[in-house]
């Protein structure tokens, strides 16, 4: 049984998705959790049979036929998650979910590009997935991946970011607050995922079920929320931190960490 931890040692782009699937190919019976970031992750894997895919929200494990765990630490976008498992059909994934992972909304979204738009020549160099608004965002208005199986509550919490925390956040901004969603169109994906695509869980004890754990990190440590280099970063811990704490959560204290 062992454990293992990858992290970008630099700005992103190291190669964590090749690290990944290169220990989900060696270790068997193994789970890969993603402890941070969200589906603004782009992790490219091509095998010798020519398979190649850049993974979002799955696990760079995929094609070796690994569990994914998405973790409370990531941020989940429904509808990327399931764009993805569409371009993806003979992989047939197994994914799960912890019930308080951060659920990002349509409107975290549209509020990050308008913001980098009106950046202009000082751009962030934001990818729009809306990581930084939904991070903002959850002291206030808070949604989490549970939400997906109770869509009236869903619905009801989508109303209230509409109008109350949009004219907020986006006059705080100096940007347009004429948003506006199909919530139809967004619930509709949610409940798919929900129903066909995840498993959602409560706590971290289903890992001590799989022979080895591998952590995927996203991004990379001079990218951490809290680097000096800040605001040019990502809104999440892109070190062990996580990783640690979830190891923590079953009585694991060993792991051997890649730094990539």
């Amino acid at each position: 049984m062992s454990n293992h931890i990858v992290v970008g040692a630099n700005f992103g782009d190291e190669g964590k998705g090749l690290v990944t699937n290169y220990l989900a190919k060696k270790l068997d019976n193994n789970i890969v959790i993603r402890f941070n970031g969200g589906a603004q992750a782009a992790h490219t894997v091509e095998l010798d049979d020519n398979r190649r895919h850049v993974f979002h929200s799955l696990s760079s494990g995929t094609f070796q036929g690994s569990t994914t765990l998405l973790s409370e630490y990531f941020i989940l976008n429904p509808n990327a998650l399931l764009q993805e498992l569409i371009s993806l059909p003979a992989e047939r994934p197994r994914v799960l979910v912890h019930n308080k992972a951060p659920l990002s909304v349509p409107f975290d979204w549209e509020i990050n590009r308008a913001i980098e738009v009106k950046r202009g020549n000082k751009k962030h160099g934001s990818c729009g997935m809306g990581i930084n608004e939904t991070v903002t965002r959850m002291d206030k208005y808070p949604t989490f991946a549970e939400d997906l199986y109770n869509p009236k509550l869903l619905i009801e919490k989508l109303k209230k970011i509409q109008d109350e925390w949009v004219p907020e956040r986006t006059k705080k901004l100096g940007i347009d607050s004429n948003i506006h969603i199909n919530f139809d169109e967004y619930i509709e994906d949610c409940a798919f995922v929900a129903k066909f695509a995840i498993i959602p869980i409560n706590s971290y004890n289903i890992i001590k079920t799989y022979d080895n754990r591998i952590f995927e990190g996203a991004q990379g440590l001079l990218l951490d929320e809290f680097h000096y280099f800040f605001p040019y970063v990502t809104r999440s811990r892109t070190g062990s931190h996580n990783a640690v704490q979830i190891l923590k959560s079953i009585g694991e204290k060993e792991a051997k960490v890649h730094y990539v």
